[in-house]
């Protein structure tokens, strides 16, 4: 959904020789890229988020998850016109239906 076509990644070569994994599609400028990198290195990359490798990452994805939450109360209202997140939401809603 985020870019409209299936995410495509490429692997990359990471200290003590263990592949980390990272999209293929730059993110658009205008997003939250330090956010979104971040969360997308957790999803591609879960035993590397821990020294351990111990796996769910469940505390991990809330605080990114917390982030994100964060980040759109913040920024929900833009625009001269003052459209809100909510708005916006319900805007799209109507359009998929």
């Amino acid at each position: 959904m985020l870019f409209r076509k299936y995410i495509e990644t490429t692997a990359v070569d990471a200290p003590g020789g263990v592949k980390r994994y990272k999209i293929a599609t730059p993110l658009k400028r205008y997003w939250n890229t330090d956010l979104w990198n971040r969360v997308f290195d957790v999803l591609l990359n879960p035993r590397l988020v821990r020294p351990d490798q111990k796996l769910p990452i469940s505390n991990e994805l809330a605080v990114l998850r917390e982030e994100m939450e964060q980040w759109l109360v913040v920024n929900s209202v833009k625009g001269k016109g003052g459209v809100t997140l909510k708005a916006m939401l319900k805007k799209i809603l109507r359009w998929s239906m």
